[in-house]
């Protein structure tokens, strides 16, 4: 794990002061201070497309930034992968088709390892409290065919405009998954490590990519991730992005949608 996460007792910046990743907004800022759609549009059960639009007459410029980042995610430096259905089972891709990670059942499979679905676990040791510590005290497990603790989850996820979903490791490091976007068609997630640094950032999109013969998401959305280029492509790591690939479109869903 520590081949993509900073070292242990290590909580600087990463990476130099250059890096196109470092100053990108990650969270719902606007002029105002923070924007709380959630609470904004909590008597909101069923028009969802009516919540989007609100959303974006509100802050018109907030809108137009959000617009410009989604595009500019191009121009973002490092490997990108994509995650999608793929015949009978969820897929993480490489840009060459390669897959790297499967889903299936609740099974997820990379590097020729199973990793089962989550159990409960009450794990005590909570990350010290800042203003971007994980805000979850009850945690979920992620384990290996030994039964060996890869990952923990907390129970609150990234769920009506509120994002909530973070990955702790077993070492104390962890990740939040932030969400900046007034609707999908322009949102990015990014997963922050406890230093504040870039680690991934995630966006939806409709691309027309084909692994062999299949097209990959069917007529479902794909999600596209740029990793960024200090980390490596590691079993764990394939590990993580494949669990939160999802946490980006469930940002907005809505209860009662």
């Amino acid at each position: 794990m520590g081949q993509f996460l900073l070292r242990p007792g290590h909580f600087g910046p990463a990476g130099t002061g250059d890096d196109p990743w470092r100053g990108v907004p990650v969270a719902q800022l606007t002029a105002d201070g923070v924007s709380s759609p959630a609470s904004r549009f909590s008597w909101v059960t069923s028009s969802f497309s009516k919540a989007m639009s609100s959303r974006r007459r509100e802050h018109p410029n907030f809108t137009r930034q959000c617009d410009r980042t989604w595009l500019d995610f191009d121009q973002l430096p490092g490997p990108r992968l994509w995650y999608g259905y793929l015949r009978k089972f969820w897929a993480l891709c490489t840009e060459d088709r390669q897959v790297v990670a499967s889903k299936q059942k609740g099974v997820i499979n990379t590097g020729g390892r199973d990793f089962t679905g989550t159990i409960l676990a009450k794990h005590k040791a909570t990350p010290q409290k800042t203003w971007s510590s994980p805000p979850n005290s009850k945690w979920r497990t992620v384990m290996d065919e030994a039964k060996t603790p890869i990952l923990y989850e907390g129970l609150y996820a990234n769920y009506n405009w509120r994002a909530l979903s973070s990955a702790l490791f077993p070492d104390q490091r962890w990740l939040r998954f932030l969400v900046r976007g007034t609707w999908e068609p322009n949102a990015v997630m990014t997963a922050v490590d406890q230093a504040g640094n870039n680690v991934a950032r995630y966006r939806l999109n409709y691309k027309d990519l084909r692994v062999g013969q299949e097209k990959l998401g069917g007529k479902k959305k794909l999600v596209e991730i740029a990793v960024h280029a200090d980390w490596q492509l590691t079993d764990e790591l394939a590990l993580v992005l494949m669990r939160s690939a999802e946490w980006l479109e469930s940002y907005f869903e809505l209860p009662g949608s």
